[in-house]
């Protein structure tokens, strides 16, 4: 038995690179026969690690549902089938989640499903580098996500369409997630008083990326 294949069954933990690397140049390589193989095998699968696969959205449905109960770790970092329908399933299936990552997924036009995100209540990780989050979204998914300690809200490489609010997203990181420690906040410039001066709930975070951020008087100050 391959090492790496021992590995998935002992430490319950699933990283489609490693396939990526052992089998990319056989011609009869597909991720979605890799889920189907495992589905049935990791029924106490706790990290699943997806990144940059090609896999289909009814397919990664089919393998949460096989398997997806008992996951605390998902990272779907530059997905492309991440869509209404995995998100829903997401959070009807992986109710346990405290890392998540859905860095250069797009989730634009899919309010609604991203905003129920807060319903993860033992989230601690959430990284949305890249994703596009409206600023409404993202605060109702903090006001419920009182466990966040390490939040990644950077533009990346795709620059951003919208800028976030930076202030209403402070000020709710102040009301709602007291055991914030690491925000990065890299490729925005504004922030203004009224996100830095909010009275306490006091936010002890032990590093923050801010990256060039310009601040400035509220403008109906």
């Amino acid at each position: 038995m391959h090492t790496w294949i021992y590995l998935i069954f002992k430490r319950n933990f699933l990283n489609i690179a490693l396939f990526i690397k052992e089998y990319s140049k056989d011609s009869s390589f597909c991720y979605d026969k890799i889920l189907f193989y495992f589905a049935f095998k990791c029924k106490y699968l706790q990290q699943l690690d997806l990144a940059e696969s090609c896999i289909s959205a009814p397919d990664f449905v089919n393998f949460l549902q096989s398997c997806g109960d008992c996951l605390t770790h998902l990272r779907l970092s530059n997905c492309n089938f991440v869509d209404k329908l995995s998100l829903l399933t997401i959070l009807g299936i992986c109710k346990n989640l405290k890392v998540l990552n859905f860095s250069y997924c797009t989730l634009e036009g899919m309010d609604q499903e991203v905003s129920s995100l807060k319903n993860l209540e033992f989230l601690e990780k959430l990284d949305l580098e890249g994703s596009h989050i409206r600023t409404e979204s993202l605060c109702k998914i903090l006001q419920k996500t009182r466990r966040m300690r390490n939040l990644n809200l950077s533009t990346g490489y795709r620059g951003y369409r919208e800028l976030l609010d930076l202030d209403a997203i402070t000020i709710q990181l102040k009301n709602s997630c007291p055991d914030l420690e690491i925000i990065d906040l890299s490729g925005y410039s504004i922030i203004t008083s009224r996100g830095i001066t909010t009275p306490k709930p006091k936010i002890a975070a032990q590093s923050i990326s801010i990256a060039c951020i310009d601040c400035f008087p509220p403008v109906n100050a």
